[in-house]
């Protein structure tokens, strides 16, 4: 049986129970930090840790506790850029079209004019969900299609 004998340096640094490190997660986490107009100090002072702990988080030898990411996320840090490599914003632009989003909300407005009537939140929850699903990936929807008494 061999035993393998760890310095207590390695075994702070590096314990046994801590995932691996994300590659670049330690870049994006400076970035971040910078992005903010934080030193390592005041950053690691903010989300709960000492500069070590931060120096260690920023070179990718620390993985941090879950509490870290929480403080760092009230900070102002986008954690989805730092976990996984995308700014939020990037993602929610590609995926979300406002100009859109606004035409299916008149259109249902629209909609609700001609009924006379308001709609429940639920029904129109459900009127924008199938809107939405029909028109995504398209640059605008058939306004025309979604009226009532409308053959499509």
């Amino acid at each position: 049986m061999l035993i393998k004998l760890t310095s207590r340096s390695e075994i702070m640094h590096n314990p046994p129970h801590s995932p691996p490190v994300m590659p670049g997660f330690g870049d994006r986490l400076r970035q971040e930090r910078q992005r903010l107009g934080l030193t390592q100090s005041e950053f690691a002072l903010r989300a709960g840790v000492n500069r070590v702990s931060q120096v260690f988080y920023e070179k990718g030898k620390n993985w941090p506790q879950r509490e870290y990411i929480e403080s760092i996320s009230s900070l102002g840090v986008d954690i989805i850029f730092l976990l996984h490599g995308q700014h939020l914003r990037t993602i929610v632009g590609a995926a979300l079209d406002l100009d859109m989003l606004t035409e299916i909300f008149q259109t249902i407005d629209e909609m609700e004019a001609e009924c006379e009537s308001k709609f429940p939140a639920h029904v129109r929850a459900r009127i924008f969900a199938a809107i939405y699903g029909a028109s995504f990936g398209s640059k605008s929807i058939n306004a025309s299609s979604w009226r009532i008494g409308e053959a499509s």
